[in-house]
């Protein structure tokens, strides 16, 4: 439990939802949870994560640096 003003050092959750914040292990707050929403209504509508590869080194990184693309449906 951390107060209004701390930021949470965890690391968990499932690879393709996972917050840059969290990633790179700066500390995060509540407003993760935001990037995870977004990322789980990208993929009902696709199909796949808005940053989705088998390597997760690779996906990680794709999560920090690349901006999201939005395909035509």
């Amino acid at each position: 439990m951390v107060s209004r003003d701390e930021l949470a050092t965890s690391f968990c959750g499932t690879a393709e939802y996972l917050a840059p914040e969290m990633i790179e292990e700066i500390g995060h707050n509540w407003e993760i949870d935001y990037w995870a929403l977004g990322v789980l209504i990208y993929e009902m509508i696709v199909g796949i994560p808005p940053y989705y590869h088998k390597n997760w080194e690779t996906m990680f990184t794709m999560i920090k640096t690349k901006p999201v693309k939005y395909p035509d449906l």
